[in-house]
C-alpha cells in the first residue's frame, strides 16, 4: 500500500468521546455498552493527550 495522505485529527479524541457516551447509553447489547463505558473512561482521562483519530488515505499496489 502507497500512503498518500496521512494526517491527524487533532480533535478527534472528542469526536469518539461522544459517539462512546451514545454506544454506552443506548446499545442493546450489554457487552457493547460495557466496552463504549470503558472508552468513556479512557478517553476522559486522557483528554487527547494520547488517543486520538488519525486519518490515512492510501492506494494498493
Amino acid at each position: 500500500m502507497q500512503v498518500e495522505a496521512p494526517t491527524g485529527w487533532r480533535t478527534g479524541w472528542r469526536d469518539r468521546l461522544l459517539w462512546s457516551e451514545v454506544c454506552a447509553a443506548e446499545s442493546p447489547y450489554p457487552e457493547m455498552a460495557r466496552m463504549a463505558r470503558e472508552s468513556v473512561e479512557l478517553l476522559t482521562a486522557d483528554r487527547g493527550r494520547l488517543l486520538g483519530f488519525a486519518r490515512i488515505v492510501g492506494r494498493r499496489r
